[in-house]
């Protein structure tokens, strides 16, 4: 929680100090700052939280106004206290059941099961853009340029949220929080007592459950060895429910070959081009029509 505090203060003093610069370089209805990219440049080498701010809104930026004025760290502090179980991890609960309920039932049972509502991941997705962008875009690999999209999935591998458009560097865990944050997004936040399943590039926390670090984890880690201690059977179980949202993504950019070549669109046709493919991906599922990827 501090963290995020610490974060959102940083961008609200980059936000504030754009919107007192001289000239009507704020438009309020939006949101947003009409900057050109000269200017951009200049504001970012001053200000690391300048560029977050390029990328995504300040979320809700009347309260982040009124906190700034009324609020100190602690004030934070004391709301932290208030009640110490808003922060209690889930691995001091949820991973504690589970592993109890794994050793007798198996994974096949496994009680995640009953409060994941479905999986969590990002993927990279072949872009086309400028060369003065492409360093942004860059992703792992041959240094092609690629659009970060994040994604969930339910168990039938249906998408249920899709998020496209962040440059290909972007760190996983980044997307997430911005795209958490951004008021307008419409982010699907899990209900009480259930959560997403993530794999360990994302933080574990409320709503959020992701493997134990520094454990076997990976489907392929299991072949020649079965599961030996409580927190390997966890890992096992857990990478046997989240890997549906990799099945999902094989079978989408098997269908539409124009997610590892994308045609030399406008940006924003190609991130139009992305959520496309995923709708016709979710009407093929939802209709149940017989289709030989998804078998």
């Amino acid at each position: 929680m501090k963290n995020h505090y610490d974060y959102l203060k940083g961008k609200y003093g980059a936000w504030a100090k754009l919107r007192n610069k001289t000239g009507n370089v704020y438009n309020a209805s939006t949101n947003m700052f009409n900057l050109s990219e000269e200017e951009w440049q200049m504001e970012m080498k001053q200000n690391k939280f300048v560029e977050k701010l390029r990328t995504a809104l300040l979320p809700f930026p009347e309260l982040c106004m009124q906190l700034k004025q009324s609020a100190t760290d602690n004030d934070l502090a004391k709301v932290v206290m208030h009640d110490k179980d808003i922060l209690k991890k889930p691995e001091d609960v949820e991973m504690n059941l589970c592993i109890d309920k794994l050793e007798t039932l198996g994974w096949e049972q496994s009680p995640l099961y009953d409060g994941a509502i479905g999986a969590l991941d990002g993927t990279l997705i072949h872009a086309v853009v400028p060369s003065d962008q492409q360093a942004r875009y860059r992703g792992r690999g041959r240094g092609e340029c690629y659009q970060n999209v994040l994604a969930i999935c339910d168990f039938n591998m249906v998408f249920t949220f899709v998020w496209a458009r962040w440059e290909g560097i972007a760190h996983d865990s980044r997307v997430l929080r911005e795209v958490v944050f951004n008021p307008t997004s419409g982010f699907p936040f899990p209900p009480p007592n259930k959560y997403y399943l993530c794999d360990a590039a994302y933080t574990c926390t409320r709503g959020f459950m992701t493997p134990y670090r520094n454990t076997r984890y990976w489907l392929v880690d299991f072949r020649r060895q079965r599961a030996l201690t409580k927190e390997e059977m966890f890992n096992h179980a857990h990478a046997q429910l989240r890997n549906v949202i990799e099945r999902a993504y094989g079978v989408l950019k098997a269908r539409f070959p124009i997610l590892k070549q994308m045609a030399p669109y406008p940006f924003h046709i190609q991130k139009d081009v992305v959520i496309a493919c995923f709708a016709i991906h979710n009407f093929i599922r939802k209709c149940n029509i017989q289709d030989q990827l998804f078998m």
